[in-house]
């Protein structure tokens, strides 16, 4: 599975995604959102899964996003 950044514009909606997520059984960690992906202050969640399911959950909870990036996993 891929490995993914979701930013968002608050640490509000990044734990709520965080929460929803693991709700759906899909481990998520709150961070701060790295500069080379987003510039201006902001938080994020790092997630494993497809991305099209997890725009889908995002949407279906009424949660918004900045971007969604893949990144390699180490």
């Amino acid at each position: 599975m891929n490995k993914h950044i979701i930013a968002f514009a608050s640490v509000t909606y990044a734990n709520k995604a965080k929460s929803v997520f693991e709700k759906y059984g899909i481990s998520a960690e709150v961070k701060r959102t790295p500069g080379s992906l987003f510039r201006g202050c902001g938080y994020s969640v790092t997630v494993t899964g497809r991305s099209d399911r997890l725009v889908k959950i995002m949407e279906d909870n009424g949660i918004s996003y900045r971007s969604i990036s893949s990144v390699q996993d180490n």
